[in-house]
């Protein structure tokens, strides 16, 4: 299986979203490492994003799209979720998502 790589899909959005807050940038490679650990050669991407009804600053969103059968998928899902984002979440101050696309 290949490496995934991590695409940037709005460079200059995401690259001033990691300006106004530099604590990100540690974040977003320590989670695309570890999810690049889990789901080695699957598309992982990130994104800047703003809701278009809140006044709320931009946030940058990883996904991670899969091939992998739903309960394989899941379980690594889970593992990720227990094992770094939930004790790193607080980290983000709400300016970092991360998702799971199939």
């Amino acid at each position: 299986m290949g490496e995934s790589s991590l695409v940037w899909l709005n460079t200059a959005d995401i690259q001033s979203v990691l300006d106004e807050v530099p604590s990100l940038k540690p974040l977003v490679d320590e989670a695309y490492n570890y999810l690049r650990g889990l789901f080695s050669g699957e598309e992982i991407t990130i994104r800047a994003s703003r809701d278009p009804e809140e006044a709320s600053p931009d946030v940058l969103v990883i996904k991670v799209t899969t091939n992998k059968e739903f309960d394989e998928a899941d379980n690594l899902w889970q593992s990720f979720t227990n094992d770094w984002w939930l004790p790193n979440y607080d980290r983000g101050g709400d300016r970092l998502t991360i998702l799971l696309d199939f």
